[in-house]
């Protein structure tokens, strides 16, 4: 194969490169975090949700969990419990980590198929009332998912 030859490949390839970069520059590229005119370095604003305003509803916060079993692996929820008095939100409150560890429990035994579906997460809710109260002492009225993401 001749010098010029590769030269012209070469040429090409280049050309082609930049015409992809400046057709995925132009269109396709997300402008998170800079201006048009300008770079920044700055970190992209980060989601926030809501405050709740419910008195007797308490956040466990954003819980990532690893699913027993199905098409889908993980569960990413914001799960929020309600409960019927003050006394009630205090004592939730007071024991919210083994309140969360004792949903990543509860979810580690779940089937993904069924939790797609609306019976199963309303299932899954009862499910964490029902344990909650058997084994916590604590008295939920209801449970809330804020977000509520299956992945693989």
């Amino acid at each position: 194969m001749s010098a010029y030859r590769v030269l012209k490949i070469a040429l090409y390839v280049a050309v082609t490169v930049i015409i992809i970069y400046a057709i995925y520059g132009a269109f396709f590229k997300d402008s998170i975090g800079r201006s048009k005119s300008t770079f920044s370095f700055e970190e992209p604003k980060k989601y926030e949700l809501k405050p709740i305003s419910n008195p007797y509803e308490v956040s466990l916060n954003q819980i990532l969990i690893n699913l027993g079993e199905g098409d889908f692996r993980y569960l990413k929820s914001e799960i929020s419990v309600e409960a019927p008095t003050k006394q009630d939100v205090k004592l939730i409150q007071k024991n919210r980590e083994i309140l969360r560890r004792l949903v990543l429990e509860i979810a580690s035994h779940e089937n993904a198929d069924h939790l797609i579906t609306p019976e199963g997460k309303e299932a899954f809710k009862q499910r964490i009332i029902d344990e909650a109260r058997m084994k916590l002492g604590l008295r939920i009225s209801s449970v809330y998912f804020r977000n509520f993401i299956l992945a693989e």
